[in-house]
């Protein structure tokens, strides 16, 4: 992908923060719900969106 398709990724990567998209359904429409956290901090981010995709 180029940078004009996902332009909100590339700050992010550069800063070496960790960040995951989760995607869910709100009202049968398909969403992604991206969570970025602090370097070192990938364990909570995959709770994170574990919980997002239990509750969603």
């Amino acid at each position: 992908m180029s940078p004009q398709t996902v332009p909100y990724t590339q700050p992010r990567d550069h800063a070496g923060l960790p960040a995951l998209t989760v995607p869910v359904l709100v009202d049968g429409v398909p969403h992604g719900v991206q969570l970025v956290g602090r370097p070192g901090a990938e364990r909570r981010l995959l709770d994170l969106a574990a919980l997002i995709e239990e509750r969603v």
